[in-house]
């Protein structure tokens, strides 16, 4: 859990420090609702809020905060005690104000784009409230006796999503170097509609029953075309000679004579 808990707040801190340059030592401006709580569940802010954030920590106040918990009694001394060892942030108002409000303090140090890089830890809603509209505060808060950084809000998320379209389109300066391209080209392409289409005729027939083969017949080797060409063998009969024949016929005629 400690793993993951430390790469989610890695990840808020890479976003705000791509998006709006905050950078280490952390700035964090704490109000009185935040002190009051962490002094209820005996937690040391600087430390705490130097561990979560895992680098370099300076932690501030203003006067009107100092002031505020000064008008609200004797339940609040001990945040106001604990809040007057961080440094002082310069604050605007003036003495001629009416009425202490931390509140109207905190949110015209971060206003105008929080150029003073700050962190705010409150716990105080309606504010929590206001700085996520803003969307360029990153804000500590404590869930009982443990301390997280907020998820950065939507509208930071939308803004990023702008700034990085921003950095894919041409430069003002680049812009004559690109005759070819104008304004026009870089808006959106309507896509016609594909028009829905007859199914082709031929895929529609249905599928032609496949000839049975021939049976393959045993070629003839050469013994068997060589039986097939040879003839008969035709008998030669011999022919007794004349010689003999006539010898017999001579025989008898000289029997008859004697």
């Amino acid at each position: 859990m400690k793993g993951s808990k430390n790469k989610r707040i890695k990840r808020t801190l890479d976003f705000y420090r791509q998006l709006y340059d905050l950078t280490e030592p952390y700035r964090v401006l704490v109000d009185g609702s935040f002190a009051y709580a962490a002094l209820k569940h005996r937690i040391h802010v600087k430390d705490k809020i130097t561990e979560l954030l895992g680098g370099t920590t300076h932690t501030y106040v203003t006067n009107c905060i100092l002031n505020e918990l000064r008008d609200m009694g004797e339940e609040m001394s001990g945040a106001s005690l604990s809040l007057k060892r961080y440094q002082r942030l310069n604050c605007t108002h003036g003495s001629s104000d009416k009425g202490a409000n931390s509140r109207r303090c905190i949110t015209s140090a971060v206003s105008s784009g929080n150029s003073q890089k700050l962190f705010v830890a409150t716990q105080d809603q309606s504010l929590i409230g206001w700085l996520r509209k803003s969307g360029d505060v990153p804000i500590v808060k404590l869930n009982n006796n443990v301390m997280f950084l907020e998820h950065p809000a939507k509208s930071s998320k939308e803004y990023k999503e702008f700034v990085e379209k921003g950095k894919l389109l041409p430069k003002d300066w680049e812009k004559p170097y690109l005759p070819v391209l104008s304004d026009a080209s870089y808006a959106p392409v309507k896509r016609k509609k594909k028009k829905t289409k007859n199914p082709n005729p031929l895929s529609c027939l249905k599928p032609k029953r496949k000839a049975a083969k021939p049976q393959q017949t045993s070629k003839p080797t050469i013994a068997d075309a060589s039986t097939e060409h040879q003839e008969p063998r035709k008998r030669k009969r011999r022919r007794k000679g004349k010689s003999g024949a006539e010898s017999s016929e001579a025989g008898g005629e000289t029997s008859v004579d004697s």
